[in-house]
């Protein structure tokens, strides 16, 4: 079982909850799953080493050697900066899923 995990719903409820104790239910639902989930898996990919020290610090039972780091990355050969500036037509495309943490 390979976990590839972009981050963890535990930390970014921690983060945006106002009121940790009102929420405790909702944080141990997270902890537990999170908890399943890597102790189960095999192997487990984070884009972040942020994530990574967060996993080594609430799910210290997890061995280190099966964390593993590989950054996203854009292609910038293929994503650059085009020659003609003609900006007449404005548009905008943006990938990812409407919560907080991607700050739309």
């Amino acid at each position: 079982v390979i976990l590839r995990s972009g981050f963890q719903q535990l930390w970014t409820h921690f983060r945006e909850a106002r009121g940790i104790k009102q929420r405790w239910i909702k944080s141990f639902g997270y902890f537990v799953m999170e908890s399943v989930s890597h102790t189960i898996a095999d192997k487990i990919i984070y884009t972040s080493k942020s994530s990574i020290e967060f996993v080594k610090r609430f799910y210290f039972w997890v061995p280190p050697t099966k964390i593993h780091w590989i950054p996203n990355f854009i292609d910038t050969q293929l994503f650059r900066p085009a020659l003609e500036k003609d900006f007449s037509e404005k548009k905008v495309l943006g990938v990812g899923r409407l919560n907080k943490v991607k700050r739309w």
